[in-house]
């Protein structure tokens, strides 16, 4: 069972005490909000007790990025990717040599 034992301190209003579960819900309840415990005798920032940390973790967004993480390739396959010399298209060498046969015959057809 969650306690009341929390009190939280807004623009010098004091309100409380509330349960972590109604911490978690409260409207105005910030990590720079000051906030005591009963048995405590000062005031501290919200972010600083480890207990409500909890308040202000996004759940939410953390299972969407564990969801949808992109498919990218590891550093070390990106690495490899650039260093792999492009492949020529085979048909460039066929064009090479059907331009020298061609030149070739035009040649042949001109010394005659």
């Amino acid at each position: 069972m969650d306690k009341k034992e929390w009190f939280i301190k807004i623009d010098d209003q004091k309100e409380g005490p509330f349960s972590i579960a109604e911490l978690k819900i409260h409207p105005r309840l910030t990590p720079d909000t000051w906030v005591r415990k009963i048995e405590w005798k000062g005031w501290l920032l919200a972010r600083q007790v480890p207990e409500l940390k909890v308040l202000f973790e996004d759940h939410h967004s953390q299972e969407l990025n564990d969801k949808f993480k992109p498919n990218k390739p590891q550093l070390q396959e990106d690495s490899l990717l650039l260093l792999e010399k492009p492949q020529s298209p085979f048909f460039i060498y066929w064009l090479i040599v059907l331009l020298f046969l061609c030149l070739y015959v035009f040649y042949q057809f001109y010394n005659f």
